[in-house]
């Protein structure tokens, strides 16, 4: 269970990163 809630959390953060920099992407053009 432990496993699958460190697991979340880093797709989580690592969506979050994706998603940030796609908007600052569009945002620049």
């Amino acid at each position: 269970m432990q496993y699958f809630r460190i697991h979340v959390f880093i797709s989580g953060k690592v969506q979050g990163v994706y998603f940030r920099q796609s908007v600052l992407y569009r945002a620049q053009e």
